[in-house]
């Protein structure tokens, strides 16, 4: 638990890149304070073709880590 800084995780945050090769970002979940939840978001604004970007980034005691590649 280093890279935690000793504490369990407490939420989570899960963007999309809506097909825009990373430069901008939505939640489908997660920006809240406790968020742990089961939880599926579906969009119909999905096009063919198109390459999509998912990030995903947890929430300490300490606040958000870094983003995942």
């Amino acid at each position: 638990m280093s890279e935690t800084g000793g504490t369990g995780i407490l939420s989570y945050n899960v963007q999309w890149d809506t097909g825009t090769n990373g430069r901008f970002w939505s939640n489908l979940a997660g920006f809240a304070s406790n968020y742990l939840a089961n939880e599926y978001t579906a969009t119909s604004s999905i096009v063919a073709g198109r390459t999509y970007l998912i990030r995903v980034r947890a929430r300490n005691y300490w606040g958000y880590g870094e983003f995942s590649d």
